[in-house]
């Protein structure tokens, strides 16, 4: 499965309601199961980021999906990096 890093900042209403936010996180949490996925880690952060979470998806129109899905809440801004693991990126390394 293909994996994910989310980087998130909550928005204004989310800041303004806080108990919700972190119910659509749990949502997204239960959403990312019934698509095929699973959160592997993700913990609140200081800096320019206010949460991260690390994604495995079926792939990426499962997870265009879901970052639609939290998107439209109004809760979420984020920006998502697909990563790569060694074993991906060695044979294309290799390949050079």
């Amino acid at each position: 499965m293909a994996q994910y890093v989310v980087l998130g900042n909550y928005t204004e209403k989310a800041l303004n309601d806080l108990k919700t936010a972190a119910q659509m996180g749990e949502a997204t949490e239960a959403a990312i199961g019934a698509m095929g996925g699973k959160a592997i880690w993700g913990g609140n952060t200081f800096g320019q980021y206010d949460f991260v979470v690390v994604v495995e998806m079926p792939g990426d129109e499962a997870m265009l999906q879901l970052a639609l899905r939290a998107a439209s809440s109004g809760m979420f801004k984020t920006q998502i990096l697909k990563a790569f693991s060694d074993e991906e990126v060695g044979p294309i390394i290799a390949s050079l």
